[in-house]
């Protein structure tokens, strides 16, 4: 049988309303496969490579990282406007998939 929780222990165990909360978040938050994180990672990095560079780096077509890039811009944009690649990087940053400097 389970021991009774004193008052402190019970202010800390979380709520349904708030682990649906967090439940809810992560189900809304865009989620990039490990090689869309892979081509974003080296295409929005500090040196800028060419998408010809990351599909060297990666041992993948060209056309192979303009899709995955289309892919997580898609995931990431809230309107009908494209996302530029300085915008792309900031909501990755944003997202906690890319670190910022």
């Amino acid at each position: 049988m389970p021991l009774p929780l004193s008052a402190a222990e019970k202010l800390q165990l979380p709520t349904t309303d708030d682990v649906a909360a967090v439940l809810a978040v992560q189900d809304t938050a865009p989620q990039l496969s490990a090689r869309g994180h892979q081509v974003v990672s080296i295409y929005l990095g500090r040196d800028g490579p060419t998408m010809a560079e990351v599909a060297q780096a990666l041992g993948i077509s060209a056309d192979g990282v303009k899709k995955h890039l289309v892919s997580v811009r898609r995931k990431f944009q809230d309107s009908d406007e494209p996302l530029s690649k300085i915008a792309l990087r900031q909501r990755l940053v944003a997202g906690g998939w890319l670190q910022d400097g």
